[in-house]
């Protein structure tokens, strides 16, 4: 297997002295794809993918030039995908969109 090459920006929190400031879900976007586009095609790889604001009004100040701010950021949560292979598979779903 390749190794993956995935580059991300995290958006929020990333202080690692402060774990109870972050949750286990993460806003992704892609080049090239809308958010739905990209929830749609993570979940044909079987990655459960949501798109959309997400009652968040904040889309449009942290993701300048990243979202697509009229229909928010496609969605991950890894609470459901816990084990270091269910993380990594999804993440190579990420990669190969």
């Amino acid at each position: 297997m390749s190794p993956l090459r995935l580059c991300a920006k995290v958006l929020g929190v990333t202080d690692t002295t402060r774990p109870e400031a972050r949750t286990s879900t993460f806003a992704v976007a892609k080049s090239g794809f809308t958010s739905w586009e990209l929830a749609e095609a993570l979940c044909k790889r079987g990655i459960w993918c949501t798109a959309g604001n997400h009652y968040a009004g904040f889309w449009h100040k942290q993701t300048a030039g990243v979202a697509d701010n009229d229909n928010g950021m496609a969605r991950i949560g890894f609470l459901h995908y816990n084990t270091l292979d269910e993380v990594d598979r999804a993440l190579r779903a990420l990669d190969a969109v």
